[in-house]
């Protein structure tokens, strides 16, 4: 008798389901979207050149919008592009029919999510620094690169909590995770002496940009060195993977939702 094939390796597995991700997601909507939100800060950027506020003041004000506001709400967009799209496309119980282990299936819709909105968002944020930098373009080159690797990391974590509702939340995936990125990592964020709940205030540490609150009446902001704050944002980011994945390999996990 012949022998049965052989079993593809995880590494293949998520190759492929990341791949076939990437495909549909070139040729939805969500790109579009995606790409009017990013055209957003680059109308901003040239406004301030144009009205002689450019600088790298200028782009550092950017850079802490990208980082609180800007990337959580773009991200949010992708958790209708993980299990949930699946589940919604009726798709997801031939999926799990396959003979591939569960996790592969988040998992690679997390790494093509990170890797089409990070190549948007890192090709935003450097088109921002080249306009409105201004004659200063080559004195902030190490804010640049910081600015580089936040938004990558803003990118993997937001991916991961967007991985998580996608697989916890199928059918309002989208609506679940505004609602938790409005209230926690954005409006916590804005409390004093509470704010380090929300990641955006870990990654404006990260990038050397968080200015805490000392003076106040009521409450004071703890310091934050940007190590620490790199450890949480990993922490977090991988906590929300085992979330989703978790999730998904669970018995009562069901694909007709």
């Amino acid at each position: 008798m012949p022998n049965p094939p052989a079993m593809p390796s995880t590494a293949t597995v998520l190759r492929q389901i990341a791949a076939l991700s990437l495909r549909r997601a070139r040729r939805g909507r969500l790109v579009r979207v995606i790409l009017v939100a990013l055209a957003l800060p680059l109308v901003a950027s040239a406004f301030g050149l144009i009205s002689g506020r450019g600088g790298l003041d200028f782009f550092e004000m950017l850079l802490t919008n990208y980082l609180r506001y800007l990337i959580p709400v773009v991200m949010s967009l992708q958790a209708t592009a993980t299990l949930a799209e699946e589940v919604q496309g009726r798709t997801l119980g031939y999926l799990f029919s396959r003979p591939i282990p569960r996790f592969s299936v988040p998992l690679g819709k997390y790494l093509a999510n990170v890797t089409l909105s990070g190549t948007l968002l890192l090709a935003s944020i450097t088109l921002c620094y080249l306009i409105s930098a201004g004659s200063e373009i080559f004195a902030g080159l190490d804010l640049l690169l910081g600015a580089l690797g936040g938004v990558l990391l803003a990118a993997c974590y937001f991916g991961a909590v967007a991985a998580a509702f996608g697989s916890l939340v199928t059918n309002h995936a989208l609506t679940a995770m505004l609602i938790y990125v409005l209230a926690i990592d954005i409006g916590v964020g804005l409390i004093p002496g509470v704010k380090v709940v929300s990641a955006g205030i870990h990654l404006l540490a990260v990038v050397g940009l968080y200015r805490p609150h000392t003076n106040s009446f009521f409450a004071k902001d703890p310091q934050l060195s940007p190590g620490i704050s790199l450890a949480v944002i990993a922490g977090m980011t991988v906590l929300w993977l085992i979330l989703a994945i978790s999730w998904v390999k669970s018995t009562e996990y069901r694909t007709d939702r």
